[in-house]
């Protein structure tokens, strides 16, 4: 990233989504060097820009703004479900069952700007103290940076803690005025003073509700062995005649589906063929299979059925090019830095020794089984 001017996020702040593509991601890695990638990002932002008209940009930082804040739970099981073992914890935090933790942090985060409206409301007053003053502010421009900047739902963590400090300031600020009021009134409405319980009885309820459908109506349960999702390379190197992947990886448990993910310039007219083959640590031949390149969307996982065999828990992924004028690349993680997948390791294209595939490994159990 440090080839890339911030002129690049503020240019994909302004594509139809707002959000990270890959296509405007391969337009800046298409110019050489810092200043000619600078130069073509802010030709094409004026580009967007003079598209859009002020209408446009207005309604699309708004969209933006939505797409960013309005998740409570700041997709953190969508950005940070890496795991290790991918146990039942990660299960009902992260997976399938991740319905409980959502409901809790929707509910938080509703109750915080609740709270942190009551606080502009005594900024309007003029009845605010200094401490929430400078959080509003700060909160204030974290919205205005993700309407010019590239937008994401995992950008929103970083504000939540100053969200939440708004909410104890609410919360003391709306003690304090109700401390005031019972000076001043000498009969307090009925049904006040039970407001925060008769909230608290709401929520439960609807928690309750929410456990007795999921026992009524189970759903789809995926057991993970490998969730390596992340990719990141310099030069990423396509997979052609000749050239072999290997990613060995471990599971003690069943699965019966193999994920790759891979980058696919030609679309639908990509003529290659690999073969995909998973062997065990000793090296015999499992199962074998067949990915068209012409089937491979850009940037997305590609299912393929690869049962585990009883007893064994070491397993190798091996992809070769079968036929095919054109290539892809499969995508990998390799930056030096960091082993994402410590359990395996992936050879071949590369001569690091933290180089991982980006691949899932899983198997997916129906309601009732």
């Amino acid at each position: 990233d440090t080839a890339f001017p911030a002129v690049h996020w503020v240019m994909m702040g302004l594509n139809p989504t707002g959000s990270f593509t890959p296509a405007d991601e391969a337009y800046t890695m298409g110019f050489e060097g810092r200043e000619a990638k600078k130069e073509g990002d802010m030709r094409l932002l004026k580009e967007r820009a003079k598209e859009l008209g002020p209408g446009g940009i207005a309604k699309l930082y708004m969209d933006k703004l939505s797409g960013t804040f309005a998740d409570g739970a700041g997709g953190y099981h969508s950005e940070l479900s890496l795991s290790r073992d991918y146990g039942i914890l990660w299960k009902y935090v992260y997976g399938t069952h991740r319905d409980y933790i959502l409901l809790l942090t929707q509910l938080f985060y509703l109750a915080s700007l609740f709270m942190s409206l009551y606080i502009v409301i005594n900024f309007i007053k003029k009845d605010i103290s200094p401490e929430a003053f400078v959080i509003m502010l700060f909160v204030l421009g974290s919205f205005f940076f993700q309407m010019i900047w590239e937008a994401g739902t995992i950008y929103s963590i970083g504000i939540y803690p100053y969200v939440f400090a708004l909410c104890v300031l609410g919360l003391n600020a709306k003690k304090e005025g109700e401390a005031r009021k019972e000076e001043n009134d000498d009969v307090r409405k009925p049904g006040f003073r039970y407001g925060n319980k008769s909230g608290f009885f709401i929520s439960a309820a609807g928690f309750i509700a929410l456990i007795a459908v999921h026992l009524r109506y189970p759903r789809e349960s995926v057991i993970v062995s490998v969730d390596q999702f992340l990719f990141q390379a310099n030069d990423p190197i396509a997979l052609s005649d000749g050239m072999e992947i290997k990613q060995s990886f471990v599971s003690d448990k069943d699965f019966s589906i193999i994920s790759l993910k891979a980058r696919n310039f030609e679309g639908q007219f990509n003529d290659s063929v690999y073969e995909v083959s998973l062997k065990d640590g000793n090296g015999d031949l499992i199962k074998t299979n067949e990915i068209y390149g012409k089937d491979m969307t850009d940037y997305e996982f590609t299912t393929m059925d690869f049962e585990n065999v009883p007893g064994v828990t070491d397993y190798e992924i091996s992809i070769k090019k079968i036929s095919g004028e054109n290539d892809l690349i499969f995508l990998y993680y390799d930056t030096g830095h960091t082993d994402v997948y410590p359990k395996g390791k992936m050879t071949g294209i590369t001569g690091s020794d933290t180089a991982d595939l980006t691949f899932e490994v899983y198997d997916k159990e129906e309601p009732g089984e």
